[in-house]
């Protein structure tokens, strides 16, 4: 026979969230934190309390804190007696502007790079990878610790920060715009330095990228530094116009998308093989083309300046072509599980194949999008000298044509180059980006060093029909002297660029073609029944049916 237990009161009763007694609202508080911390992404979990219980976090801290009062008594001596007096926040706000962008600009990003890069090197992401844990959520885990520890460096120097608006001279909305962007360079080179310690598992390597990554953010900590000097001292940063209000929503809208791609590519370094690690990339580079594109768009029709176009043009060939390496260097694999994937319907495979994985498609993605933009740049200078605008010339047009000729054919011919090594030898991510960097060095160096030495002239010359740069600035004007002279009346070095980007696109199509061929793939009868077993429908629950509506 059993007797019934009374019920335990609700301060002893494990299962019961609220306890009366004692500290009833802190412990409830407690518990539900305890509780929501487990919903919370166990990486941000693991590295934040690895990296608050650090020595090198505890030594940072302590060194914030003395540095922060040490300034707080020698700010104020030095700025006596007119402190009292004299408006003297500025100089106390670069004081501590300084002791704060030192550990959020090159401690905090240095650390998020040792995180990840350790744990390639000593073997313990293998066994990351075997959890239900995706790969985004593990560098998105990293880059919140990261956050995390921004925001604790960020709190211990908040009063100090409010001290120096009591001491005028500085207004509130300049100390929160500097605060603000020192805290987004903070998050923008910790999501950098994620990405770069997914680029090898070589510990050489490891040791020059960290070597490199120290160097790169001492030189944005010094420039952070001048730039916030700059900021404090500057009497008005026009928070009352509205052009610089539009100006922080174009910084911020290009800041996300950046974000959102470095995120995405470290994501995919780290991810398996048999993964998409393309599509989401050259969806994210879409969206920045065409915030480009608009934004430009924008001030032109509100400056009616042609000169933007060179800005548009130089920026937008210029990041398709940094894609186009990259995309150019991927493996032409494609496994199952990514052919699952891929589109089914006629029109679904004509607009979105260029978003698969492979070599192949990224080339014609990059150069599709390069010649989109100049398109628009010609017929926007068409539509300009219909109507009769002003201070329109045909420098730009030149320029757009000779600019997107270079993008198809460094691009192209170092595709096929690759494609060729890939049927003896193994060529890696890496190999092939130095590949494309080494033939725009040659093709920049070569021509230099020929006329120079040869012709003794520092003039443009045809010879310098393989430097983008040089022929690209000179496009409608020294480039145009020289003509076919069969045709006199046809631009030698522009006709050739056409021809020669016309004839190396054609043999990237006929490459292409085996890409374009992959078709979507159903899954195979194991893998539907596995999903299922971990995917269940949901039970139907059959509804009753009324007697007397069947009689």
């Amino acid at each position: 026979m059993t007797v019934a237990q009374p019920p335990l009161p609700a301060d002893q009763d494990p299962v019961s969230p609220i306890r009366p007694h004692g500290n009833s609202w802190w412990e409830a508080t407690e518990h539900w934190l305890d509780r929501a911390s487990e919903i919370l992404n166990p990486i941000l979990v693991k590295e934040s309390r690895q990296s608050l219980k650090s020595r090198q976090f505890a030594i940072t801290f302590c060194l914030l804190l003395v540095l922060g009062w040490g300034w707080s008594l020698l700010g104020v001596a030095l700025a006596s007696p007119t402190i009292y007096y004299a408006p003297g926040g500025a100089g106390m706000l670069i004081g501590y502007f300084y002791v704060l962008a030192f550990p959020l600009i090159v401690i905090v990003p240095f650390s998020a790079y040792r995180s990840l890069a350790s744990e390639r090197e000593d073997g313990t992401y293998e066994l990351l990878s075997i959890t239900s844990l995706s790969p985004r959520q593990i560098i998105g885990g990293k880059l919140g610790s990261a956050i995390v520890q921004m925001l604790v460096y960020l709190s211990a120097l908040s009063p100090c920060l409010a001290f120096t608006y009591l001491l005028r001279g500085i207004d509130i909305l300049t100390i929160v715009l500097l605060i603000s962007y020192t805290v987004l360079a903070s998050v923008m080179a910790s999501m950098l330095a994620l990405l770069i310690a997914t680029t090898s598992r070589n510990r050489h390597l490891q040791v020059l990228f960290s070597v490199l990554l120290i160097v790169g953010l001492m030189i944005a900590f010094v420039t952070v530094c001048i730039w916030g000097s700059t900021a404090a001292y500057r009497a008005s940063l026009g928070f009352d116009e509205s052009e610089f209000w539009i100006a922080q929503f174009v910084f911020l809208s290009f800041y996300v998308t950046t974000i959102a791609l470095f995120y995405l590519a470290a994501a995919a370094r780290i991810s398996a093989p048999s993964e998409n690690r393309s599509s989401r990339l050259r969806w994210c580079m879409l969206i920045q083309h065409l915030l480009l594109i608009g934004w430009f768009f924008y001030y032109f029709v509100r400056f009616a300046d042609a000169d933007l176009f060179f800005g548009l043009l130089s920026i937008d060939l210029l990041y398709w072509y940094l894609m186009g390496i990259l995309m150019t260097a991927e493996s032409a694999q494609l496994s199952q599980r990514v052919k699952r994937g891929l589109p089914q319907s006629f029109f679904g495979r004509a607009l979105l194949t260029w978003f698969n994985p492979g070599p192949g498609t990224g080339y014609m993605y990059a150069a599709i999008n390069g010649l989109s933009v100049a398109v628009l740049v010609l017929f926007a200078l068409a539509v300009a000298e219909w109507f009769g605008f002003e201070n329109f010339d045909e420098d730009v047009a030149w320029f757009a044509v000779v600019g997107w000729c270079y993008l198809a054919i460094y691009l192209g011919v170092i595709h096929l180059f690759i494609r060729t090594i890939r049927r003896t030898t193994r060529c890696t991510m890496l190999a092939g980006a130095l590949m494309h960097l080494m033939a725009i060095l040659m093709g920049v160096i070569v021509p230099l060093i020929l006329q120079l030495s040869i012709l003794y002239d520092d003039n443009y010359t045809p010879l310098q029909i393989t430097n983008p740069f040089w022929t690209s600035v000179e496009a409608g004007g020294d480039a145009l002297e020289y003509s076919i002279p069969a045709l006199p009346f046809l631009p030698l070095i522009p006709v050739m660029l056409m021809g020669a980007a016309t004839l190396i696109m054609c043999a990237n199509t006929l490459v292409v073609a085996t890409e374009v061929r992959h078709v979507h793939e159903d899954a195979p009868g194991r893998v539907k029944e596995d999903d299922l077993a971990l995917h269940p429908a949901p039970e139907v629950t059959p509804t009753r049916t009324n007697p007397w509506d069947e009689t």
